[in-house]
């Protein structure tokens, strides 16, 4: 009884602790690459025996690099993921606090890895569609815990939906970059795979569960066409590496009062960003989840159009 109490205490500490790292972004590779630099820095001071110049100079130079890549991705973020401007005829210290909060958000360092290691990663077997605030998130867990099953990388720091969403197909990434062979970027890679195959017994099942693909734009259907055409080409005599799709429904009328409130609690989420606020912008009387639709729908036409007859040549070859 003694040891369960300790556990259970022991459970709660590790779970708050956890928490505040999470408030503080210190989770995210390039919270932890500033804090190494620092660490080199202070132990060149106390003890320069344990120091090394060359390792210091390549972690700076991955910083800066690390912190341009993440003014881009903080830029892109900003319209692609809160729907927003940027904040106009600010002062310099509003930009900056823009930034700060929506940096302790970011991994830049395992995007650029993941984009330097494409050619090495699958593609999802399992595509979980959607929809919206239909117990994906919960069947999503159900799936996750068991072994042989592996997530996606999620773009930012969001604790319910890492390693369960990617966002790809809705264009988070790059401004609206939807190109399929970047699509494996966010799942592991083939060395990954054979060691779960070996490790238990059977080909691991590689998921994506976005609810937004379901309502994102019309041509997320088309490139998913294309992916299924690829996977019929690559896997006509294994069902383990046929590609598959999950759909959850809801009562619609549930389902559209409860992704309504969602949508709006999060949109204050880029308000305490230093954002301006939501509804103060043009167009947010509309009904939120319908604006987000038609903001993706037409990011995604104009991409879309301009690449079709690319992406139909490239997965005919």
């Amino acid at each position: 009884m003694c040891f369960a109490w300790l556990r259970e205490k022991f459970e709660i500490c590790i779970g708050d602790i956890n928490w505040w790292y999470v408030r503080n972004g210190l989770f995210t590779d390039f919270r932890g690459l500033l804090w190494f630099v620092l660490f080199q820095y202070v132990v060149k001071s106390l003890d320069p025996r344990w120091y090394s110049s060359i390792l210091f100079q390549a972690s700076l130079l991955l910083l800066v690099i690390c912190v341009i890549f993440s003014i881009f991705l903080t830029t892109s973020y900003v319209h692609h993921v809160f729907h927003r401007e940027w904040p106009k005829g600010c002062k310099l210290w509003r930009w900056l606090r823009v930034y700060y909060h929506i940096s302790k958000l970011v991994y830049p360092l395992s995007i650029l890895w993941r984009l330097l290691t494409v050619w090495m990663r699958v593609y999802p077997n399992v595509i979980m569609l959607g929809g919206t605030r239909c117990a994906t998130t919960t069947l999503s867990h159900y799936l996750l815990d068991l072994p042989f099953v592996k997530g996606p990388f999620t773009p930012l720091l969001m604790p319910e939906l890492s390693g369960k969403e990617c966002y790809y197909m809705i264009g988070d990434y790059f401004g609206g970059c939807i190109h399929p062979f970047f699509y494996r970027m966010c799942f592991p890679t083939i060395f990954s795979y054979w060691y779960c195959q070996w490790r238990y017994g059977r080909p691991p099942i590689i998921m994506d569960s976005t609810p937004l693909y379901l309502v994102s734009s019309v041509y997320t259907c088309k490139l998913f066409a294309r992916l299924t055409e690829y996977y019929h080409h690559r896997s006509k005599n294994n069902e383990h590496l046929k590609l598959k799709f999950i759909v959850s429904i809801r009562e619609p009328v549930e389902q559209n009062v409860s992704w309504f409130a969602f949508c709006t609690r999060a949109q204050y989420w880029g308000t305490s960003a230093g954002l301006d606020d939501f509804y103060a912008d043009e167009g947010a009387s509309v009904y939120v989840p319908y604006r987000v639709q038609y903001l993706f729908t037409r990011a995604l036409m104009r991409l879309c159009s301009a690449t079709e007859s690319i992406l139909l040549r490239y997965f005919k070859n």
